[in-house]
């Protein structure tokens, strides 16, 4: 049975399509709050400038649709910045005192879940099926659970601190909830923000009330040195968090050089992934290699210089300056520990725990990246802290008519949005099955929910670049009449996915698989060569051209290829088995002997 890989961000357009429906819900209540008109203004400038980036890019239609699995092309993006308007009309400073109530429930209701699934996959169950090492809770991925973590802990941490009677129960079991998440996801940038989040919640307080922060703290570093996946990641002890540190500094210095070859316009959203290949070198093949390549900068000021250039940094960094004023006055400003049913008293905890969680989440993603898990409930909090009080009737005159466009448009695209992501999201359960159903053998029914995914999601090229790598693996895995179906599939999708998306590593690997197994090895070589004419070192890519090309009777250029990856990978046995069979094949018994007894020494455990 072939093992076909998944992704992380399972209910990316669940999400999509919960967060749309807040900001359409937005749109149709009443004002409490708006946005300063400056940082509207940043927000339209930094929109249009993703929007010419998109455009001026090497694959627009990536970048203004989006590149799974995060698709934050220019629809998410908007709905991030109407996620920030949103939350600046529902929390602003004339919010009613039961609309903190909700907005308190609602967040520890949200810890409480995620921290449920968290703690039975540390346990060991898996309620969710996935097939990564850090599952992530209801987030899909271990690094948004921590972050979502931090973003809920300084929020309701405030609250708890400040409020009375059940509220302060309620807010109390959210932090608890929320802390145990931070804890249990092994994410150390996530500690590092809750740690943040905690020092400036502790700051606000009285001295008297800082033990209990200091208590919140404690309990999460206790919890981590007893859960094991955590403790072997924040004391280092675990292989794979070394070798992410490592990865993870070659990549900010490769997507540096990567910003210094597109400071003005950058690269666009989505096309991370294509776009960095350029910049490795043989360090990076050597210390990291191809088997997971990057879709983003892992740091939030990088990722913002990578699809906009240096203009979007500048503007993302005026709005994240004007929120942090907007925070350290609320700071100076409110004690959020005096007790007190004051409904304005009760706000400006809820905002100043907020400001608390989101410089804990900036510090996290310093070390991660957005999603839409996350960043949707990030930016309403952000519009919370920054919002201004609602203009009275009076003094809105002429532009009352603008605002009630404006609210039509963000509720119409919401609409939009909310549809497409429910259609979306229907797909994925499509594609899920469809992938089961291939692995185990079962083509014609995997072949029929890839279809039907398809019609549901038509503007996604990734459907068929999914179903062709599917295939693909299939194919390489069987043999007789289940290899020439699943090629034929194979395909057939793999060229839909090519019509989209050209400049796709990915799929141009997969029509290189498809062309081999067909045959076709010089067609096969020359898609292989194309995809090195980006990143010439891949050892991944240069081992699968050097057997193309010994299947091609090409047995000394061959050798050449392999023993070019033994250069850039020696520790591999893969390219010395290779080099065995190309020598037996040239009649050199000798040293076909001397590159089988390498590959097995350096396989030996």
């Amino acid at each position: 049975m072939a093992v076909i890989p998944g992704g992380e961000n399972r209910f990316v357009f669940a999400k999509l399509a919960v967060y749309s429906a807040a900001v359409g819900v937005a749109a149709l209540a009443r004002a409490r709050g708006r946005l300063p008109r400056a940082v509207t203004w940043l927000l339209v400038a930094g929109f249009a400038v993703t929007a010419l980036s998109a455009a001026l890019g090497a694959d627009p239609f990536t970048a203004i649709v989006g590149a799974a699995p995060r698709y934050e092309g220019l629809p998410v993006l908007a709905l991030y910045a109407g996620a920030g308007w949103a939350g600046a009309r529902l929390l602003g400073p004339g919010t009613p005192p039961e609309s903190i109530t909700t907005a308190e429930w609602a967040l520890s209701i949200t810890a409480v879940a995620v921290a449920v699934i968290a703690a039975l996959e540390t346990a060991g169950l898996h309620p969710l099926s996935s097939d990564v090492a850090r599952p992530g809770s209801l987030l899909g991925n271990a690094s948004d659970e921590g972050a979502l973590g931090v973003l809920i802990a300084g929020t309701l941490g405030s609250m708890a601190l400040s409020r009375t009677g059940r509220a302060a129960v309620v807010a109390t079991i959210g932090v608890g909830a929320a802390s145990l998440t931070v804890a249990l996801s092994a994410s150390r940038a996530a500690l590092v923000g809750f740690v943040v989040a905690a020092v400036i919640l502790g700051l606000a307080s009285p001295t008297g009330r800082r033990v209990a922060v200091v208590g919140a703290v404690i309990a999460v570093s206790v919890v981590t040195l007893v859960a094991p996946g955590t403790r072997a990641r924040v004391t280092g002890s675990s292989p794979l968090a070394t070798a992410t540190v490592h990865g993870r500094l070659l990549l900010w210095q490769e997507t540096l050089a990567l910003i210094g070859h597109h400071p003005l316009i950058g690269i666009g959203p989505g096309n991370f992934l294509d776009a960095i290949t350029a910049e490795h070198d043989l360090r990076w093949q050597q210390e990291v290699g191809p088997a997971n390549p990057p879709d983003s900068a892992h740091n939030w000021i990088l990722q913002v210089a990578s699809v906009g250039g240096l203009p979007l940094l500048a503007i993302v960094g005026a709005i994240c300056f004007l929120t942090g004023r907007a925070g350290w006055r609320l700071l100076k400003k409110n004690d959020p520990t005096v007790k007190t049913k004051d409904p304005p008293a009760a706000r400006a905890s809820f905002v100043t725990g907020a400001f608390a969680g989101l410089v804990g989440y900036g510090v996290a993603l310093l070390f991660g990246f957005s999603t839409p898990g996350t960043t949707p409930l990030a930016a309403a909090l952000g519009g919370a802290v920054l919002a201004e009080a609602p203009l009275a009737a009076a003094s809105e005159g002429a532009l009352e008519g603008v605002r009630a466009v404006v609210r039509l448009m963000v509720g119409a695209g919401a609409a939009v949005l909310l549809v497409l992501s429910i259609m979306a999201a229907f797909a994925e359960i499509q594609i899920r099955d469809a992938l089961t159903l291939a692995a185990s053998g079962d083509l014609a029914a995997a072949q029929s929910h890839f279809h039907t995914a398809q019609s549901l999601r038509a503007w996604d090229p990734a459907v068929a670049a999914t179903a062709g790598h599917a295939f693909v693996v299939i194919a390489q895995s069987d043999q007789g009449d289940q290899q020439r179906l699943a090629t034929n599939l194979a395909a057939s999708w793999v060229s839909k996915a090519r019509a989209r998306i050209p400049d796709s590593e990915q799929v141009a690997l997969d029509e290189a698989s498809v062309r081999e197994l067909r045959g076709h090895y010089r067609a096969a070589a020359g898609l292989l060569r194309g995809v090195l004419a980006r990143d010439p070192l891949d050892p991944a890519v240069l081992l699968r051209l050097g057997v193309v090309q010994g299947e091609n009777g090409q047995l000394q250029t061959a050798a050449a290829t392999l023993l070019e990856v033994v250069r850039i990978d020696p520790a591999s046995p893969d390219p010395w088995t290779d080099l065995a069979i190309v020598y037996r094949l040239e009649d050199d018994p000798v040293r076909a002997a001397q590159a089988q007894a390498t590959a097995n020494r350096l396989r030996a455990p």
